[in-house]
């Protein structure tokens, strides 16, 4: 198989999965079963585009540090799925894997995502 239609492949499927975000189910103070397999789903997706140094899954949110071509760390993350069903996605630069607070937040979209993690 081709790489660049391996790779085109890939950008669908996190796309996709980042857009199927709305059906979760909401299981109030507990994180639900397919919450977990969506972002355990998420997080294979991105390790076949870039390097994770982290990913943490938290209370209907996901968050991870990856490690740019040039070896910049950049901090993706989602917000409550439950709440915020249609918000973008946030990236911005990080000094190490705990810098939550690293340079300015910038936004893309679920169909993005690919394209701008390759940017990395």
């Amino acid at each position: 198989m081709n790489t660049q239609v391996q790779m085109t492949f890939g950008a669908d499927v996190l796309g996709s999965l980042l857009n199927n975000r709305r059906g979760i189910e909401d299981y109030g103070g507990q994180t639900s079963p397919g919450f977990r397999q969506w972002a355990a789903k998420c997080r294979k997706e991105i390790k076949k585009i870039c390097k994770v140094l982290d990913f943490s899954v938290g209370h209907y949110y996901w968050n991870c540090f990856v490690e740019g071509g040039d070896g910049q760390v950049w901090n993706v993350f989602i917000s409550d799925v439950r709440h915020f069903p249609d918000a973008g996605i946030t990236y911005r630069t990080a000094a190490h894997v705990k810098d939550y607070s690293g340079g300015r937040n910038q936004g893309t979209t679920p169909e993005r995502l690919t394209e701008v993690l390759r940017g990395f």
